[in-house]
């Protein structure tokens, strides 16, 4: 770890967890600069300046950084919205300040230059579900997790008063079957958006939709049918 080049830290005042963190960064002699994004228009200064691309954070104590220049590492560290500045009660005013500074902080995540834990960029990109099939796919998992949750939720969800549901693990596949009171499904509609058997269904209509796709994406094929229940089966092979 840098013995000169400081850590920044963008945290939250009262965030114990960054407090254990900088007394270990004390104990090794590491200098770090704490941004709490909650007092950040009432304990910093913010000054940027096109010529080297940097952006420099001054704190009410005269501790300063130059960011990314001279920042060992970033440590994004579950920051909140910040305090309107004193004297600022209109909430127009007060919504444009606290988008404006959204926008200021979310800028650092641009600079790639340097190690970031928690980069909010890649956060948002790692919590959509489709770029996480396609690293999945491209890793070589076979089934996602994301696949058998639906399937599982969906037995729950549309299952009967006092049912039961069996998820059985097959050579080629899985199996996710739910108690039925009534006739089949219709076997070609159910994995259509948005598509429900009648008003009353719960849920949105889109668990067996979002199922297909990831089945389709993955090379798999997904079936239904009845047999003392509703069974759904994933197996490897063509999709159909």
């Amino acid at each position: 770890m840098s013995k000169t080049r400081p850590v920044l830290i963008v945290t939250a005042k009262l965030d114990t967890h960054a407090d254990a963190v900088i007394s270990e960064l004390k104990a090794r002699g590491q200098p770090f600069f704490r941004l709490n994004t909650d007092d950040f228009h009432t304990e910093y200064r913010t000054m940027l300046r096109s010529g080297d691309r940097s952006v420099t954070f001054e704190d009410i104590w005269g501790r300063s950084v130059r960011f990314p220049h001279d920042v060992h590492a970033v440590w994004h560290r579950k920051p909140v919205e910040s305090n309107n500045p004193p004297g600022v009660k209109q909430r127009g005013t007060a919504d444009m300040i606290q988008s404006e500074t959204l926008e200021l902080l979310n800028s650092l995540s641009c600079f790639h230059d340097r190690p970031w834990y928690n980069n909010p960029e890649n956060n948002r990109v790692s919590q959509r579900k489709f770029p996480q099939l396609c690293l999945a796919s491209e890793l070589g998992f076979r089934v996602p997790r994301t696949l058998i949750t639906n399937l599982v939720k969906n037995a729950i969800v549309h299952n009967m008063p006092n049912g039961w549901v069996a998820v059985e693990v097959m050579p080629q596949g899985i199996r996710v079957a739910n108690a039925a009171a009534g006739k089949a499904l219709d076997a070609e509609r159910i994995f259509l958006r948005f598509h429900k058997e009648t008003t009353a269904d719960a849920g949105t209509g889109l668990g067996l939709a979002i199922a297909k796709a990831i089945a389709d994406l993955y090379g798999l094929r997904i079936a239904y049918r009845f047999s003392e229940g509703h069974v759904l089966e994933v197996t490897e092979g063509d999709v159909r």
